[in-house]
């Protein structure tokens, strides 16, 4: 058998695409499947200002700054285990002595069985992107913070009626564009809340009439629909006694005025509950000290009817552990306190705890004398019910806020905060809202997904993607429950990151099976008695003929396929491994709609149930057309040689290590007047066609030949041996 040889041609592509790595503008390193940096490529080197032999194998740690050497060795490591991608950024010392800023990656190379033979990766220096990064975070603070403080617009009224002058803040908050003038009278009465409107009229008209100013509150609609609350504040300038302009500011006051709507609401939701819910009612005296309760407080309090409640027989129902606050907020009510609100624990005699929420407020007579009208509220099972939301929520296990159909979140745990990027302080200033979070082409969704949790309370879990606060996005599942008879909802959030990276590596490693296929003409098919064809591979599809644009097709439809010649065997071997759930392997030619004939081999495996129910025969198809071919013309050139041996005119046998007989020419078996099967019977060397006296020497030689291969020598005597073996 010859070996290959490489050739000059093949040299000389090797030197040119070697030429090619040392002057392509990246820097390009190779790595061994155990780690080893076998090469880094001439811009490589010249960066660092190094040679091969000072970053080859794990030398090249000497090149990583300090801080960041464990970091990178570690994830290397981690990715040599997992065969994942090694993405990572870290700094390297140039040849300068500079270190910069590099953006690593390794992708591994692997074989036919998924074997990874080599890891080619290349390096990106981005030390201007991380500077433009930093300095990009600087400038997004500075415009938040300058945002988060202003939220101001200031505007200038002319008694005629026009704004000559618009701020471009004001233009934002009434979401108009800054790049047009400011609008006229009747444009700025048209953007004021219909039922706003007319009063809005009525005062700018007083305020020109009268060279006033004012402090008002009214309602804006955006072009986009939106519904904000901004807060006026205008001065008169008077210019010898005549109205010169009215100069103003704007300020948004949305998240104020909606948390101030919020406040009222559950003002009123409390009194409901206090009329629905086990709320007692009290009132308390504090010049006298006397003291009124209800059944209810009673019932709270578990004092029997014929207890007069004071503030002693109060405290003493109170858990040790709140006593103090409770008695705090006594002692500021009998200061002056017009009001208070405060929740505390009641540790009853038999050892329960209950959890209290008490509110009250001053009412005071003609005569000064002061008196606390409240209620009392037992919020033991709502304690409960929060404080295991509350560990739900802080158990970070996934995102969990609470948002509101205007789009703002008024609470969020961390899960969720480290999953977008924001800190608990962009939640506290309002400055983070789901609605900003979502990109533009997923808005369309979240309208939809509003309309439902409205009207069913609840979403079903969907996927979208929020923006994180450097920009980039996060793939999450949401679902969302809405809070009984309020404007706010509880959402929980699924990071799908890790999810969505393994989707991705599992479609490059079908992308590598499918081309692992196409290179050795195999394709997989799975295939059901009950149901037909489940899945057939793009290689199934070339070998076999098909075209995958039809879909999958029928099993009558495929073994049309098979040669005329084939198919009563192929049908009944099919019929067998289905009766016996077995296994099976079959070589069958294949017509092409051409008229091609192909051979195929095929291996196919039994899938049961656990009732050992036949479920499906998984298998592949290889095209072995070409190695037929191969093994027929290895056979016919077999076939020749061994005539070309049978009649040359010279007695030829061939022998096994073991002296065992493989094969001896027509010519030889004619001479000796022996069948094949007669000289393969005999046991000893020579047989008996050869003489005793030259027998041991014959084999003497033949020995030594055997164990050297080279051959028996040919010396006067093994001459005589010969003569004397086939002559005498």
């Amino acid at each position: 058998m010859m070996r290959g040889m490489s050739s000059p041609r093949r040299e000389s592509d090797l030197m040119d695409m070697q030429a090619l790595v040392d002057s392509i503008p990246a820097l390009i390193h190779t790595a061994r499947p155990d780690g080893y940096l076998d090469y880094f490529n001439k811009p490589w080197l010249d960066y660092l200002g190094v040679t091969l032999d000072k970053v080859t194998g794990w030398n090249w740690t000497a090149v990583v700054h300090p801080e960041d050497v464990e970091g990178i060795v570690a994830k290397w490591r981690s990715c040599l285990a997992t065969g994942e991608v090694f993405e990572y950024e870290t700094r390297f010392r140039s040849a300068n002595g500079e270190y910069r800023w590099m953006f690593h990656r390794k992708v591994p190379l692997r074989d036919a069985n998924g074997n990874i033979v080599k890891w080619y990766g290349s390096s990106l220096d981005i030390e201007a992107r991380k500077r433009a990064e930093e300095e990009l975070r600087r400038s997004e603070f500075y415009l938040s913070e300058g945002q988060r403080l202003a939220n101001m617009g200031s505007w200038v009224l002319e008694p005629g009626g026009c704004f000559p002058y618009w701020s471009h803040e004001l233009f934002h908050i009434y979401g108009l564009d800054p790049a047009k003038k400011g609008p006229s009278f009747e444009e700025y009465l048209a953007s004021i809340h219909p039922q706003d409107r007319e009063f809005m009229r009525s005062l700018i008209n007083r305020m020109i009439a009268e060279a006033s100013g004012c402090d008002v509150t009214k309602r804006i609609v955006r072009p986009s629909g939106e519904v904000r609350y901004v807060r006026c504040v205008a001065v008169p300038i008077v210019e010898n006694g005549r109205l010169k302009i009215i100069v103003g500011t704007a300020i948004d006051i949305t998240g104020h005025e909606l948390l101030t709507q919020e406040l009222r609401r559950r003002e009123a939701y409390l009194a409901e509950a206090q009329r629905l819910s086990h709320t007692g009612s009290f009132g308390w005296k504090p010049d006298t000290g006397k003291i009124v309760w209800s059944d209810e407080t009673y019932r709270i309090f578990e004092y029997d009817r014929s207890v007069k409640p004071t503030i002693d027989s109060l405290v003493q129902r109170v858990h040790p552990e709140d006593r103090i606050g409770v008695k705090e907020v006594i002692s500021r009510s009998l200061e002056g306190e017009p009001e208070f609100e405060h929740a505390y624990r009641l540790l009853l005699p038999d050892g329960r705890v209950k959890h209290v929420n008490a509110i009250a407020q001053v009412l005071q007579d003609a005569s000064g004398n002061r008196e606390f009208v409240g209620a009392v509220t037992d919020i033991t099972e709502r304690k409960t019910a929060e404080d295991k939301i509350r560990r739900l929520v802080d158990t970070n296990i996934l995102g969990i806020f609470i948002g509101n159909f205007e789009g703002a979140i008024i609470e969020a745990n961390d899960a969720f905060l480290r999953m977008v990027q924001y800190s608990r302080e962009d939640v506290v200033s309002g400055r983070l809202r789901w609605t900003d979070l979502t990109p533009p082409e997923w808005r369309e969704r979240d309208e939809r997904a509003v309309a439902e949790v409205k009207a069913t309370g609840m979403i079903q879990p969907s996927e979208k993607e929020y923006f994180r606060k450097d920009g980039s996005r996060v793939p999450v599942m949401i679902g969302s429950a809405l809070f009984e008879g309020g404007n706010e909802g509880v959402v929980f959030v699924l990071d799908l990151s890790e999810q969505k990276q393994a989707q991705e590596a599992r479609r490059s490693s079908e992308a590598y099976l499918a081309e692992a296929q196409r290179l050795a003409h195999m394709g997989s098919w799975a295939w059901s008695p009950d149901q037909g064809t489940r899945y057939c591979s793009e290689e199934w599809y070339r070998v076999l003929g098909f075209d995958p644009r039809d879909g999958l097709p029928r099993f009558e439809d495929f073994f049309q396929r098979i040669h005329p010649d084939d198919q009563p065997g192929f049908r009944e071997l099919i019929q067998t491994a289905i009766r016996e759930k077995a296994e099976w392997l079959a070589d069958y030619r294949i017509v092409h709609p051409g008229g091609a004939i192909r051979d195929i081999h095929v291996v196919c495996h039994p899938v049961l149930s656990t009732s050992g129910h036949l479920v499906e025969f998984v298998g592949t198809v290889i095209d072995v057309t070409e190695r037929k071919r191969a093994e027929e013309e290895r056979r016919r050139s077999e076939m020749e040689l061994r005539q070309i041996l049978d009649f040359a005119p010279q007695l030829t046998a061939v022998y096994g290590p073991n002296w065992e007989r493989l094969y001896i020419n027509r010519v030889a078996l004619d001479y000796l007047g022996l069948s094949l099967d007669e000289w393969r019977q005999q046991r000893t060397f020579g047989g008996k066609q050869h003489h005793p006296n030259d027998t041991a020497q014959l084999e003497a030689s033949m020995r030594r030949a055997l164990s050297s291969g080279s051959g028996p020598r040919r010396t006067g005597a093994d001459q005589s041996l010969v003569r004397r073996c086939y002559g005498y």
